[in-house]
């Protein structure tokens, strides 16, 4: 299986004013808010995932390996959902932190 963490940055009452949606096709959907991750498992393989929502959402292809973890940020831009692929070591290792330490809150616990 693949590893999905997504997170929604702390951004204080601009983010909570909305849930952010992400998803990846053909999997449950992960509504979070300020400060919220949440995790699901994948067979590897091809996935499309959506970038930005709205009446005319686009989605981008993804492909997930076995034993592999992927870290996607959301967040509320222009009044829509967007997600993007996180693929600097940097910030993979920050939302890491952020979720060991509980600075994110599991999106399921509120």
């Amino acid at each position: 299986m693949a590893g999905i963490y997504v997170y929604q940055l702390k951004t204080g009452i601009i983010g909570a004013a909305s849930d952010v949606n992400f998803e990846i096709k053909g999997q449950p959907k992960i509504s979070l808010n300020t400060g919220e991750y949440g995790y699901l498992e994948v067979p590897p393989g091809h996935y499309e995932y959506k970038l930005h929502g709205g009446i005319f959402p686009i989605y981008l292809p993804v492909e997930f390996e076995a034993n592999q973890n992927y870290f996607f940020a959301a967040a509320l831009r222009n009044l829509s959902d967007n997600s993007v692929l996180v693929i600097y070591q940097d910030r993979i290792d920050q939302a890491k932190e952020n979720i060991m330490t509980g600075r994110y809150e599991l999106y399921s616990d509120d």
